[in-house]
């Protein structure tokens, strides 16, 4: 990417945030309980309407935009604004909450941040779905862009908060379970979604009835596969489940998961190749 390119992004998200941050931060600014709730669902709701509007308006004048495109840019609003909240639990534990002066301008740059986080996960998302399906490696990596991000950010936002054991049962209770099942079915929802949508042999892909036939048994490995890893009483789960260090304020409740189940999809991945491996089906490879 030249000189000029990054020149552009950077303006896109200077004015994304000129146009986006002052209503919610006059909002925060008053102080007052109601406004300030409303300061944070005018920057939420604008964060995933304003880039696109912003898009539509440069396609419109230019013929071409320094925005992700719409899909794109909604998937990385919605990852990183749900990334950002565990930044802002932190916030509003800290001393700097406190007090007014420094709790206003914490606000106002963690707006920023969040911002110029939605902005970076679009354009990587937006430059990934430009090069699906072009490597060796593209049946790995692929699925686990399109099913993870929001599956773990929400896992990991859900769990982040700090508190000992013994706010953990009196706050939640057997609640902390009904959690944990949520946001096994978000995941559960989004890899077997994926898995289908991106595997499925459509006929402009295969053209003999042979040849999807094959395709079908081996989806059909890949979700067995990924499905028996996910028994709750399998190996793996106690594995993962009890190596994330869930609401102890730490980061890794994000990066364990991610990387347990960028791993569990290429097992489930790899798997599926064995059928590769049947002597009349060697000519599909």
């Amino acid at each position: 990417m030249n000189r000029e390119a990054w020149r552009q992004r950077a303006l896109s998200i200077g004015w994304l945030a000129v146009c986006l941050i002052p209503v919610p931060f006059g909002a925060f600014a008053s102080d007052r309980v109601f406004f300030v709730t409303l300061s944070f669902l005018i920057f939420a709701l604008g964060s995933f309407l304003l880039p696109l509007w912003l898009r539509h308006r440069q396609i419109k004048k230019q013929g071409t935009s320094a925005y992700a495109t719409t899909a794109m840019q909604l998937y990385a609003s919605l990852t990183g604004l749900l990334f950002s909240l565990s930044f802002l639990d932190l916030l509003n534990s800290s001393v700097l909450w406190q007090n007014y002066y420094s709790r206003v301008a914490a606000y106002f740059l963690w707006m920023l941040a969040t911002l110029i986080l939605q902005s970076l996960l679009a354009r990587g998302f937006d430059w990934w779905k430009d090069n699906r399906r072009k490597h060796a490696y593209s049946e790995f990596l692929d699925p686990c862009l399109y099913a993870l991000p929001i599956p773990c950010v929400f896992f990991g936002t859900t769990f982040f908060h700090s508190m000992n054991e013994f706010d953990q049962l009196s706050l939640f209770g057997p609640g902390i379970f009904v959690l944990m099942g949520l946001c096994y079915f978000l995941m559960l929802i989004f890899v077997i979604g994926t898995l289908v949508l991106y595997f499925y042999p459509r006929k402009n892909r295969y053209s003999s009835s042979a040849e999807r036939a094959w395709q079908l048994v081996r989806l059909l490995i890949m979700l067995l596969v990924w499905v028996g890893l996910h028994v709750p009483s399998s190996p793996y789960i106690s594995f993962a489940v009890g190596i994330t260090p869930i609401f102890q304020g730490s980061y890794l409740v994000y990066l364990i998961p991610l990387v347990a189940e960028a791993l569990a999809l290429c097992v489930a991945v790899a798997c599926s190749n064995l059928v590769f491996l049947v002597p009349s089906n060697k000519k599909y490879l």
